[in-house]
């Protein structure tokens, strides 16, 4: 066999190999992307956490996160007494929240409206109101913290931020409580709470609030979050209104996040 031959055949088994990587290659992105069967909604490609804070904070009419339709959260103390930011990053550390932009298909945002401090039992609870203040029940709301379960599937306008987390219901109060653990304590000069929470329903996307947790060398003290539901046509949160935070061992809905059965429902209420 000639040296011309010899190398003719080499380049013919690499070409045969590049041709089989490449069909191999082909064949996972195909697995990759079928959608799952159909179940009401289409399946959509789980996001990287950077993607996911970058289509929900710009969303469709990004103009609507703008400061005077998304001014942030009224800020109290567990007494129920206004406070202003810098109060809350000398007591909580660098709590934070995201503003979602509008969805063509949905008729409502969900604002984050207020941030409650309380202290006592290790346990948040959220709150979500429709656009009169009323209450919201069998509302989902995601608590993310690392390490937290995978999130199901489910399509926009409902806000996914995060890709973990856990799903709780909100009971006739509009109330849900998840309870925490020693993994939620943090010290504000070294950093922040590790929760981060939003709604995640069809009505609308949601607000995201970051940096929550359990303040280390206090009674389980946290701050409780509101959303109001609010039509996008007319994006102005309602003021909130003073008060002590109510105690959460009298609020419906209470849940341990190590007994709650992750769902989410594949039809608008």
């Amino acid at each position: 066999m000639s040296d011309r031959e010899s190398e003719r055949e080499r380049r013919g088994r690499w070409l045969i190999i590049g041709a089989l990587i490449v069909s191999a290659l082909i064949g996972a992105v195909v697995l990759c992307t079928m959608a799952a069967p159909d179940d009401g909604h289409t399946a959509t490609r789980p996001y990287t956490r950077a993607e996911l804070r970058q289509v929900l904070s710009a969303g469709v009419g990004a103009d609507l996160a703008a400061e005077e339709s998304c001014p942030g959260p009224a800020l109290y103390d567990a007494a129920g007494q206004v406070q202003d930011l810098a109060w809350l990053e000398a007591t909580y550390g660098p709590v934070s929240w995201q503003c979602a932009g509008a969805h063509p298909d949905a008729d409502y945002l969900f604002r984050l409206t207020e941030l409650r401090a309380s202290c006592g039992p290790a346990v948040i609870v959220a709150n979500v109101k429709d656009e009169n203040g009323g209450p919201l029940a069998d509302r989902a709301v995601v608590r993310y913290w690392p390490g937290a379960p995978a999130l199901p599937v489910y399509d926009p306008p409902a806000s996914r931020w995060t890709d973990l987390g856990v799903v709780g219901w909100t009971s006739a109060a509009g109330d849900v409580g998840f309870g925490l653990g020693t993994g939620d304590y943090y010290f504000p000069e070294t950093g922040a709470g590790v929760t981060e929470m939003y709604v995640a329903d069809y009505d609308g996307p949601s607000d995201l609030v970051e940096g929550l947790g359990m303040l280390g060398g206090t009674d389980h003290c946290t701050l409780f979050p509101t959303w109001h539901r609010i039509p996008k046509a007319d994006p102005i949160p309602p003021t909130a209104t003073p008060g002590p935070t109510e105690a959460p061992i009298a609020i419906e809905g209470l849940y341990r996040i190590e007994e709650l059965y992750i769902k989410l429902a594949t039809e608008e209420p």
